[in-house]
């Protein structure tokens, strides 16, 4: 009896789609705007940066998805104990991969919703500026223009843990919102 139930409950598992294979890949743009702050010479300081990013992204399962990009962000000023500077610019860019976590809830044939959560590597490509961890979280939502091909938006909010890059900086942390559109295709 315990075997029957055993197998049931096996059976039951298996057949309710918790282990169901929703592989899909796509590409994007999107805008990001970050807030980055340190110390420099006694001083605090802040930095705002507006950028672009380019992505790539594989979804492996329907709640696992792994990306690639390329992110270019510009300074726009800086301020120095509470004095704004507009004399700083700087641009930075970064390559960037990543794993998210996704829970999608359907919302008829065509439109998905999920929560997703996860984190990011940017590399900086200067050698000067830093690369950062990202943790990340927000809302997306797949909209099919088929059966298969459909267009995917995110809006991430994160927080970012700053190292390397030039020790007098002194960089503590990066706060930010990335939005994200794309085109996708499951298979």
């Amino acid at each position: 009896m315990k075997k029957f139930f055993a197998s049931l409950l096996l059976f039951t598992v298996l057949a309710s789609g918790a282990f169901a294979v929703e592989r899909n890949w796509g590409f994007g743009v999107g805008p990001n705007r970050i807030q980055t702050s340190g110390t420099f010479d006694g001083s605090s300081w802040n930095m705002s940066r507006f950028g672009t990013c380019a992505f790539l992204f594989f979804g492996l399962s329907r709640y696992l998805e792994l990306n690639a990009g390329f992110i270019a962000k510009d300074a726009d000023g800086i301020t120095i104990d509470g004095r704004h500077s507009s004399v700083f610019r700087g641009y930075s860019s970064a390559l960037q991969a990543g794993a998210y976590g996704k829970f999608p809830f359907s919302l008829g044939s065509r439109f998905d919703l999920f929560p997703t959560a996860g984190v990011d590597f940017e590399f900086a490509l200067e050698s000067d500026w830093w690369n950062e961890i990202w943790l990340r979280g927000g809302v997306g939502a797949d909209v099919f223009l088929g059966e298969r091909f459909f267009i995917r938006g995110h809006v991430l909010f994160g927080y970012g843990f700053p190292f390397g890059g030039d020790p007098a900086l002194n960089v503590k942390s990066s706060t930010g919102m990335m939005g994200k559109i794309g085109l996708g295709w499951m298979f």
